[in-house]
């Protein structure tokens, strides 16, 4: 998958504003206009500066520091200097960078040098050893800014996951097995001095050429421990079990291969608070396949893409608008790497699999509310059917492959987000454009959207996310694996007022946690966890963090799912699907 280039320029005014100008156009000219951030007068009237300039810096993975001759010393009307003034728009750039631990690179003009760390307040000193960039007036400007965008592009290329296919399972595996010959060797052996993006820069000694991209890696998994420390289990592999680790490695490896010549692709787009378009990316991938079902009137596709494992931050913190009481407190969630079903499973998938033989229940042919288009998602399904859907559908994959399932929540979630940290895969908000809900609640500044009343076909509105998934916002929520964990009302079987505003009735049973609420004991049938929201949800239901619980047996016209299946043979698998 691909990752939008963007790049954050910092300057002074009054120090440097005609060479910055000239550094723009070169930049925008190569990289887009959408990919270079540059002036406070794009800044909106009545909006909080210094938010809207840390999240600008956070959309950028690289932030240029232009220091020209004045930079340091540049004072205000009262004699102060600006620099050590903790608003000061330069200095809240630079800090939330470094804070990021972003690519920060000092870019020297008009014959400036990197300031002593002793000359910068505490928050800026971490600038002093970010390996510089020099650009000069003619006649090298040019050539400066040829060597400039050249080392820019190594950057991105480095700090980029690579196009295509999932990454092998062989990272993981090798580091593993490293970690365990160290312990076997050493295990009272402190451990090692964190590698930060600091000393990988000295330690490669290659400034803004950067380092190999398993470095990166795995300063970047580092760096995510250190957020939440002793919140993730993490025991040293044993070598023991090393025979059966390369078997299940080179299985997946197999699984991931594909002959096919043809690449699935799709756009992915994300947006700033105002709705409006901030990137977008044209992505190809061969990592996906499809189940042909073969029905009567026709044969039937169900396309899956390739998702490789990894890490995330998993839950919403407090400050994030819309968050709810049931909401994760952020933690470090690690997945293994699974495919997904690209769309909500369909009306004319289910039919397809509801013909084929049961295996723990029957299943109606066309249980959804909403019909007249075979592509919409269906609804009004149980969690024990959908189970049972994937059951039938396992019956049909190849022997030794791991059978179809719901997603547990972290699967749900990471493949939701696509390596973002925003509320949605879409940025900061959403919009009616870009998925199905009710937009007649903006959730931040966008404009006032539509409430469509109805599901619409699954992946109609064009746009999925970084990993090809379509409708992980809206149209229908999803069912999971999960239990539901929270404490649940008395009141569990009765319909509970919906946000939404149709003219039917509601119907989605959605379990909230409240304290006020005394927990029962017991409850039959068990609740299971939903995500994503659906059409009739406001945005803040519909966030990446969001989720709620649902009776096992409820069927409800805005409760669908979509199916996942491990990369592990049956019988490495840590569960089989799911049962009733």
């Amino acid at each position: 998958m691909t990752v939008a280039k963007a790049i954050f320029i910092s300057y002074r005014r009054c120090d440097s504003i005609d060479i910055v100008g000239r550094i723009y156009d070169r930049l925008v000219a190569y990289f887009g206009a959408n990919s270079v951030f540059k002036d406070v007068d794009s800044i909106p009237f009545g909006v909080n500066f210094r938010q809207h300039l840390e999240r600008e810096v956070s959309h950028c993975p690289v932030l240029l520091a232009v220091i020209g001759p004045e930079w340091l010393t540049i004072t205000d009307k009262q004699g102060q200097r600006r620099l050590d003034d903790p608003a000061d728009w330069v200095r809240v750039e630079i800090e939330a960078a470094l804070k990021r631990d972003s690519l920060v690179i000092p870019v020297l003009v008009g014959g400036a040098s990197i300031p002593k760390d002793t000359d910068l307040p505490d928050s800026l000193r971490g600038l002093v050893y970010r390996q510089s960039a020099l650009v000069r007036h003619d006649p090298d400007f040019h050539r400066d800014l040829d060597r400039l965008i050249q080392r820019l592009e190594e950057v991105f290329s480095r700090l980029t996951p690579p196009a295509g296919a999932p990454s092998s399972p062989y990272g993981a595996l090798i580091d593993d097995l490293a970690a365990a010959l160290t312990a076997a060797k050493s295990p009272q052996e402190p451990t090692p001095r964190p590698l930060t993006r600091r000393r990988w820069l000295r330690l490669m000694g290659l400034g803004l050429m950067g380092g190999s991209s398993t470095l990166a890696v795995r300063h970047w998994r580092q760096s995510l421990q250190e957020l939440t420390p002793n919140r993730i289990a993490a025991p040293l592999p044993s070598l023991a079990t090393l025979p059966d680790r390369l078997q299940r490695a080179w299985t997946a490896a197999t699984d991931l291969s594909s002959d096919r010549t043809d690449a699935y692709e799709f756009v992915s787009v994300t947006v700033d608070e105002f709705g409006r378009q901030r990137h977008q990316a044209q992505v190809a991938t061969q990592a996906y396949t499809e189940i042909s079902l073969e029905t009567p009137t026709g044969t039937v596709l169900l396309p899956l893409v390739a998702i490789a494992g990894g890490q995330f931050l998993q839950g919403a913190p407090a400050a994030e608008p819309g968050h709810a009481a049931a909401d994760l407190q952020p933690t470090i969630a690690t997945v293994d790497s699974f495919w997904m079903s690209i769309y909500p499973i369909t009306q004319a998938q289910w039919r397809a699999v509801a013909q084929l033989p049961e295996v723990n229940r029957p299943l109606a042919t066309n249980p959804a509310h909403f019909k007249g288009d075979d592509d919409r998602p269906v609804e009004q399904v149980t969690w024990m059917e959908a189970v049972e859907f994937c059951d039938r559908l396992s019956r049909l994959a190849q022997p030794g492959l791991s059978p179809f399932r719901l997603p547990t929540e972290a699967e749900w979630e990471y493949a939701c987000r696509a390596k973002t940290t925003t509320p949605f895969h879409t940025g900061e908000t959403l919009t009616t454009a870009l998925a199905n809900y009710d937009g007649t609640y903006p959730y931040r500044q966008e404009p006032v959207g539509t409430l469509r009343g109805t599901t619409t076909a699954v992946g109609s509105l064009g746009h999925a996310n970084a990993f090809g998934l379509y409708d992980m916002h809206g149209n229908v929520l999803e069912w999971c694996a999960d239990a539901w964990t929270q404490q649940v009302p008395e009141a569990i079987d009765e319909d509970i007022e919906t946000d939404s505003q149709a003219d039917e009735p509601p119907t989605t049973e959605l379990i909230q946690a409240d304290p006020s609420h005394t927990p029962r004991p017991h409850v039959e049938p068990p609740v299971r966890a939903i995500r994503g929201g659906s059409w009739q949800s406001r945005p803040h239901h519909c966030r990446s963090a969001y989720r709620t619980g649902l009776t096992a047996h409820s069927r409800q016209r805005d409760v669908g799912f979509r199916i996942v299946r491990s990369l592990l043979l049956e019988n490495q698998a840590d569960s089989g699907p799911g049962t009733s």
